[in-house]
């Protein structure tokens, strides 16, 4: 009987979820997450060019999957740049993981057609429409920028890595890391990419009765030209 008991107290001693499900010291212990994201409008000015022609700015339209006549174009450049640093613990561990994310707003280009006289009431719609992008553009990003830091502060807090053991380790983890973020950064802002066209695709939607005014009229000066 004595034996027996014996046997089982050293089953459940060494089969008890603590001695199971040790703690991994290889990997460093949970680091403090930091995620900082700046955005700046370069310029508040808008800029217009009007020397392209409807088949010109059209056929740029097409390349991008539109169709039909274009007499307007505001491509939005927006750049992003990405800095990750880590601080290390005595042991290699990063401690501290730091996120710096900075966006940057271009000068908003406004492109008319140059068929429609300036101040004309087509030219007016015009540059008033894709004002209306250019800004539609901008405020969105910048009111979608939380959910990319939300985002990017969820998946950094959850990285886990190996406890470096050489320098050189310790650099591939640094790589390792940044090569991850920057990741995510890109994947997040294509998914507020798609968000915002979706909202300019709305706004042209509610346009449309101006778009066909807008064909219906440059036709009628066309084959008045004629």
């Amino acid at each position: 009987m004595k034996l027996w008991l014996f046997l089982f107290l050293s089953v459940c001693l060494f089969t008890s979820p603590r001695s199971v499900f040790a703690y991994d010291d290889s990997f460093c212990p949970e680091h403090v997450t930091s995620v900082k994201i700046d955005n700046r409008v370069l310029t508040n000015r808008l800029k217009y060019v009007h020397n392209k022609s409807v088949s010109y700015l059209s056929s740029i339209q097409d390349s991008e999957g539109g169709e039909g006549l274009s007499f307007g174009y505001s491509p939005q450049v927006i750049s992003d740049e990405t800095a990750v640093e880590t601080i290390s613990d005595d042991n290699g561990c990063f401690k501290e993981i730091i996120v710096n994310v900075i966006i940057d707003f271009l000068d908003p280009t406004i492109y008319i057609a140059s068929e429609l006289p300036s101040k004309s009431p087509e030219f007016n719609y015009v540059f008033w429409h894709e004002s209306e992008h250019a800004r539609i553009t901008v405020e969105n990003n910048k009111r979608y920028l939380p959910y990319l830091e939300q985002e990017l502060k969820r998946y950094v807090s959850g990285i886990r890595v190996h406890r470096p053991t050489t320098p050189q380790e310790e650099k591939s983890s640094k790589k390792y890391i940044y090569n991850k973020v920057t990741a995510v950064v890109m994947k997040n802002i294509e998914k507020i990419n798609d968000m915002i066209e979706t909202v300019n695709k709305e706004f042209d939607a509610r346009e449309h009765k101006y778009d066909v005014w807008l064909y219906s009229s440059f036709n009628k000066k066309i084959k008045g030209n004629h």
